[in-house]
């Protein structure tokens, strides 16, 4: 669920931390401090930094901060791919 007050204060923590683009991964740690997840890093750069969804998830992905989800997360995301596609190839097949 969408918390617009979490949402603003992790946009004050973008204004308060990321001037040059080497100040990126210290305010990926700042967010991840304060309890923001993957996702909401991902929408604060987006609207921040005016980032498409693709260019935001690259950066969260192959951030320091997130390194140690990062498998995981491709892990992850190639098993949806793999049963969407296993999905959409049966509803091909079907007459």
């Amino acid at each position: 669920m969408f918390d617009q007050k979490f949402d603003l204060e992790l946009q004050a923590i973008f204004d308060k931390y990321y001037f040059l683009e080497n100040d990126l991964e210290e305010f990926l740690v700042k967010l991840k401090e304060a309890g923001a997840s993957q996702t909401d890093s991902i929408r604060v750069l987006m609207k921040k930094k005016s980032l498409s969804l693709s260019e935001a998830d690259q950066i969260i992905l192959h951030s320091e901060c997130w390194s140690e989800s990062k498998e995981s997360t491709i892990s992850l995301r190639n098993e949806f791919y793999d049963a969407f596609t296993l999905k959409d190839e049966r509803s091909n097949n079907k007459f």
